[in-house]
């Protein structure tokens, strides 16, 4: 995990660097273009080729519903990169540390409203154990950041 951690938030500062040097565009390209290149790499090997296949075929039924959450990731994605070039990298990355919070109310709320669709368990000790669980991370974020 924290091999993972610390890949995950170099690319924020990479990007950064790099959005300093060139425009925005640019180094969003750079980024991009690296992602397509590791994605096509990845379908070199057949195990992988094979697999995608086989999700491909699955998938077809919701396509559509596929391309809005990408299309919604490449806009959070953006904005994110919009964000870090316009302040420090740890403020950007600290929002998502919010993320827990606003799953635990989404989840909570749909289920209420929206039983149909959704089914999170809501009885007072399971949502008692999740929120005791946000203000662990709240605190770890604490002890992180400050």
């Amino acid at each position: 995990m924290i091999l993972s951690s610390f890949m995950y938030g170099s690319i924020a500062v990479l990007f950064r660097f790099v959005s300093r040097d060139t425009n925005f565009w640019a180094a969003v390209s750079y980024q991009y273009i690296g992602t397509g290149l590791g994605g096509v790499l990845l379908i070199l090997f057949p195990r992988v080729r094979h697999g995608f296949a086989v999700r491909l075929i699955e998938i077809k039924k919701s396509i559509r519903v596929i391309v809005i959450s990408h299309s919604l990731g490449l806009l959070a994605q953006l904005s994110e990169s919009i964000a870090v070039t316009m302040v420090a990298v740890p403020l950007v990355h600290i929002i998502w540390s919010i993320q827990p919070v606003i799953v635990l109310i989404l989840g909570t709320l749909l289920t209420v409203w929206f039983p149909h669709i959704i089914k999170e368990d809501i009885k007072k000790a399971v949502v008692a154990h999740k929120l005791v669980s946000v203000a662990l991370m709240f605190c770890g974020l604490f002890l992180v950041y400050f």
